[in-house]
């Protein structure tokens, strides 16, 4: 315990209130417009530790009215108790009138200063005190009689709010440092769609045609039943997953399959071949990229996944340029079919899509230019997510260091 410093349980200091069972919602209670009702909170709207309301679910104002005592006001500090158990934020600005869903408490009325709180409710101190307070069964859920006997520290309110203005000097800096590795990617994704769009779009001598009329060959990839991770197995085996929405390879998750020799023959990938996401969730589907400078001998891949080769004329990379295009992207849309989770372009729709090229050698400059401009971009994103992981982590040491 630090000097000066008392501990008290949570109940002392604030009002611990959660949606009563008996006052739940259902889908008839939801509302489409701001205008109908108010938000009801859920944990996707806490974002690296703050109140995020891009986007919303708004519930009746029958069943906002309802439930007074978790009406959110400014000051209030609300905290996930189920499911994703420990996720919590300070009540800092309100856009609109505001409840909870049944995955948050909130505490009201608090002695002290709401940030000091806040701050150490997201310490690694306090997250480790949360999460073993709410078990380990399948869905863990923390009662609200657990939370009240938290201890949690209650210096003299002078000295809560040095440490809040101390965090919030320090967070500021280290959000800086993040912002700006951010802006520099975005300006390098704006860049490069600017540029996408201003050298894909037809031009005078460019040659229309639809796709299938440029396809030498097509054919969805192996089926395997249950598959392992990792090498163990001999060959790697990319899945429609591996196939990303911005339409190069990612190799999360790769996994390695065995193959006799008459499937190597029929499914090996080679250089140059164009694949394409042919089953998966709306986002996904439709995406391509090619197979091309990797080190991996015998490439196999899945039967969501088809592999195409085109006619000597055409360079397959163009063509995955051109998928990102609005052009082609708005038909692309146009021939998805499926269900609320699982999507699929069928060949026989993909065959009709129109496809504009210019001659092989200019699609070859299009292609230098593009790809280097990408790889600007994937540095960037690379920079951006080792910058956020570092940031967060410093944040962790700080308020270890603060709370601890």
């Amino acid at each position: 315990m630090k000097e000066g410093w008392e501990y008290k349980k949570l109940d002392d200091i604030c009002t611990i209130v959660g949606r009563i069972g008996f006052r739940g919602y259902t889908k008839a209670d939801l509302v489409d417009s701001p205008n109908d009702g108010a938000i009801t909170l859920s944990p996707s709207n806490i974002t690296n530790g703050e109140l995020d309301f891009s986007k919303c679910t708004y519930i009746s104002w029958d069943k906002y009215n309802e439930s007074p005592e978790i009406m959110l006001t400014k000051g209030d500090v609300v905290l996930v108790k189920t499911a994703s158990i420990g996720k919590c934020a300070v009540v800092k600005e309100l856009p609109h009138k505001a409840t909870l869903n049944p995955q948050f408490v909130v505490l009201k009325g608090i002695i002290g200063e709401p940030n000091f709180i806040g701050y150490y409710l997201k310490s690694p101190v306090a997250q480790i005190t949360i999460k073993q307070m709410a078990g380990g069964v399948a869905i863990p859920t923390l009662s609200q009689k657990k939370l009240g006997t938290m201890l949690i520290p209650s210096p003299p309110l002078s000295e809560q709010q040095s440490v809040v203005d101390y965090l919030d000097s320090a967070f500021a800096k280290i959000d800086a440092m993040k912002a700006n590795a951010e802006k520099a990617l975005n300006e390098a994704k704006t860049l490069f769609q600017a540029s996408l769009k201003e050298m894909l779009e037809p031009k005078e001598g460019w040659e229309e045609k639809v796709f299938g009329d440029l396809v030498v060959s097509n054919i969805v990839g192996l089926t395997r039943g249950k598959v392992e991770q990792g090498y163990e197995k001999k060959y790697p085996y990319l899945k429609m997953n591996n196939i990303s929405p911005n339409n190069t390879l990612c190799w999360d998750d790769l996994i390695c399959v065995d193959a006799n020799e008459e499937e190597l023959e029929k499914y090996c990938l080679q250089e140059g071949d164009f694949l394409f996401n042919t089953r998966n969730s709306k986002e996904w589907v439709g995406k391509s990229t090619v197979y091309r400078d990797y080190d991996a001998p015998v490439m196999l891949y899945n039967n969501n996944v088809m592999r195409i080769r085109f006619v000597d004329t055409i360079n397959p990379v163009f063509v995955a340029y051109s998928f990102l295009a609005d052009y082609t992207k708005d038909q692309l849309e146009k021939i998805k079919s499926g269900t609320t989770n699982v999507w699929a372009i069928y060949y026989r729709d993909l065959s009709k899509i129109l496809l504009t090229y210019p001659l092989l050698s200019e699609q070859q400059s299009i292609v230098e230019t593009l790809d280097s401009l990408k790889s600007k971009v994937d540095r960037l994103q690379v920079n951006y997510n080792k910058i956020s992981q570092e940031c967060d982590a410093l944040k962790q040491a700080i308020l270890r260091q603060v709370f601890e």
